[in-house]
């Protein structure tokens, strides 16, 4: 008596690379990390509770999983950096991006504060120590300023 088998092998082959191939490219679920200029970085991060520095977003971002993606929402505001915000190849699944409608501003500027008017009209201010040795840029109340120069215009002649 002969058996008939009921089950194809390469049906079973052609099945198995089917629900292998869909598993692998199925999406991942992105990680989401938010930032707020009001946030505290003892935060998790999540939406209720963002964290409040790049730094910190890119420090999470590198010990969550390799192979998931990372999205990095900024809410508006200025993030102040004091030193530079390296990002390497590992980072290569985190999507950095501002949260829809808002305009966030990664700022290597420094604040200048207790600004004195001087008895010549001038003012003047103290520089903190960890102040760069040349200022390349001046910004008051948002908008560029012309540093002192002399003369102010054209050039200076020296016969």
């Amino acid at each position: 008596m002969k058996i008939r088998t009921l089950i194809n092998p390469k049906l079973i082959t052609v099945s198995t690379l089917f629900l292998l191939f869909v598993s692998c490219t199925a999406p991942i679920d992105p990680y989401n990390i938010y930032i707020s200029p009001d946030g505290n970085d003892s935060d998790t991060g999540s939406k209720e509770n963002p964290i409040a520095s790049v730094h910190k977003a890119a420090e999470l971002a590198k010990i969550l999983e390799k192979d998931k993606v990372i999205n990095i929402w900024l809410a508006d505001g200025t993030y102040h950096i004091t030193s530079p915000l390296i990002l390497g190849i590992g980072d290569g699944l985190v999507k950095w991006q501002a949260i829809p409608g808002e305009k966030p501003v990664i700022s290597g500027g420094m604040m200048l504060n207790e600004w004195k008017k001087e008895a010549n009209g001038f003012y003047s201010t103290q520089l903190d120590e960890n102040a760069p040795n040349q200022i390349r840029e001046l910004f008051i109340n948002g908008q560029r300023a012309t540093r002192a120069r002399h003369p102010n215009t054209g050039y200076l002649n020296i016969s």
